[in-house]
């Protein structure tokens, strides 16, 4: 399906991804996943939780949670790679001559969908980031089947500049931040991958870097306070975590989870928090969260206990986390895992899915990915609903549902004399009883 390749090794999270899809040694940008039957168990038909008072914001009681397909005019095969806060969604699509083109899908109704290329003529576009303006990076393939970086503009009439890495070849970008600062990977004269950062405010200054005794070094993403986190290769060609620091002299970390024999960052959050994937020792995939402080514990978790394998792919402000994962049947589905205890997971398909995977998720919980359905594959969005705000507590006015009392509910209600009550249980101690 995806004969159009960039003729590179991928980042060690493509690899992964490509190693669990089953497909060759040249790994697709554009990678397939394997289609397996849906087990209905992990069809998700939870509906939005009524009641529930966060931070003075709760959930709409006739809000549900939203599937949306969608498909670039003329596509084959969809794969949205990234969505910002805004909820703009970018990725690259094959045509019916598999050519990749990037689109961009405008997070408004009528979520117009335009395509683009970076250059014309490009034989493969395929956008990997995009930023909370809305500027795009990624990668192109031109005519010459020569590889290079591209930035799209976030404003129209979106200008697209070219990036190459002085003296390289290969340039791929990962990631843009909000600031606009760009990091990716390139290729030297000896076919070694480094790792660049260019700078948004001097887009003529691209520094190259790697870590220290590498053999090669694969960055994957930065956030808005220029955290860098990717991994690399060492002396014995064993892969690990790297973190780099925003300031001079830009120390790097090395990191691996306990047991890890090939350790995938694949996201950094605003907060530092580093979430990804790794091997074991019997080369079972799972994933992991690094906490963003000292003593910067990492945990380890499976989508699911049956599960095969697990991929993280994309982590939001909050730490929620998203991914993929095998079921004990070897079928594919999307995940969620909350970024606070109790650390929930939820599972996900698109309805008609036969295998699912997620690709990143915004800091409002809405989710982008793509899935498989018995003709080809689409990509999808799930949007949870916004929330709405809680009137301003009113005194003596007393719970008559356990529901009034759920969440934070129960601080917006009080005793007929006006007296508080200490917790949820409390109130709900009232609302049974009385008393």
């Amino acid at each position: 399906m995806f004969a159009q390749t960039f003729g590179v090794r991928p980042s060690p999270y493509r690899q992964l991804h490509a190693f669990y899809a089953g497909i060759g040694p040249k790994v697709p940008l554009i990678v397939p996943v394997r289609i397996g039957t849906l087990d209905s168990k992990h069809m998700e038909k939870k509906r939005a939780v009524t009641g529930l008072a966060i931070l003075g914001l709760v959930m709409s009681a006739s809000a549900q949670v939203t599937f949306t397909t969608f498909d670039p005019a003329g596509s084959v095969a969809t794969v949205p790679y990234a969505i910002n806060a805004a909820g703009v969604i970018t990725g690259v699509y094959n045509d019916s001559k598999q050519i990749g083109h990037g689109f961009v899908r405008s997070e408004t109704s009528p979520f117009a969908i335009t395509a683009f290329d970076a250059v014309p003529g490009a034989l493969m576009t395929v956008p990997t980031a995009i930023n909370a303006s809305g500027a795009i990076t990624g990668s192109y393939r031109d005519s010459n089947f020569a590889d290079h970086g591209f930035v799209r503009d976030a404003a129209s009439p979106f200008t697209i500049n070219t990036i190459d890495v002085p003296g390289g070849s290969v340039t791929s970008p990962t990631s843009i931040n909000a600031a606009g600062t760009i990091v990716g990977t390139y290729r030297d004269s000896n076919s070694v991958t480094h790792g660049f950062v260019r700078d948004a405010a001097n887009p003529l200054s691209i520094l190259s870097f790697d870590v220290p005794g590498s053999t090669a070094t694969w960055p994957i993403s930065i956030n808005d306070a220029g955290v860098i986190t990717g991994s690399f290769d060492d002396a014995n060609y064993i892969t690990h975590g790297f973190v780099r620091a925003a300031t001079s002299p830009f120390a790097i970390t090395v990191f691996d989870p306990a047991g890890s024999a090939f350790t995938s960052p694949t996201s950094i959050n605003a907060s530092g928090k580093i979430s990804g994937s790794y091997f074991d020792a019997n080369f079972i995939g799972h994933g992991f969260v690094r906490d963003a402080s000292s003593p910067f514990a990492i945990t380890s978790f499976d989508a699911d206990p049956a599960a095969n394998w697990t991929l993280a792919s994309g982590m939001n402000s909050t730490g929620s986390i998203t991914g993929q994962y095998a079921d004990a049947s070897s079928a594919t589905h999307a995940f969620i895992r909350d970024g606070a205890s109790p650390f929930a997971m939820t599972s996900i398909d698109p309805p008609t899915s036969l295998s699912t995977s997620a690709s990143a998720i915004n800091d409002a919980g809405n989710m982008t990915g793509y899935f498989q359905d018995a003709t080809m594959l689409h990509g999808f969005v799930r949007n949870v609903p916004p929330p709405v705000s809680l009137p301003p507590p009113t005194k003596n006015i007393s719970p008559t549902e356990k529901s009034q009392c759920q969440g934070q509910g129960w601080k917006s209600v009080s005793r007929p004399d006006g007296s508080a009550f200490k917790n949820q249980g409390d109130c709900i101690q009232f609302v049974n009883t009385g008393k």
